[in-house]
């Protein structure tokens, strides 16, 4: 994590690539992932992760998605 915090400062973006891009990766499909991946480290496009009772504290985030019968989260 030091590392992280330590490329981070010069460049914001990076320290949100280390957290948000391996969850799209990981979790997003194969569309989603070509979409999203290139244009983050690209520099075209910035993502966040953040809840209201948790703000950037990741690993604090409880939200869940639940799948409706009509097949929406």
């Amino acid at each position: 994590m030091e590392h992280s915090q330590d490329a981070a400062r010069p460049d914001g973006s990076l320290g949100g690539m280390t957290l948000s891009i391996p969850t799209v990766l990981n979790f997003c499909p194969p569309a989603l992932k070509a979409k999203v991946v290139p244009e983050v480290l690209g520099g075209q496009k910035r993502m966040v992760l953040t809840e209201p009772p948790t703000g950037s504290d990741v690993a604090s985030i409880r939200t869940v998605a639940v799948k409706m019968p009509d097949g929406k989260h």
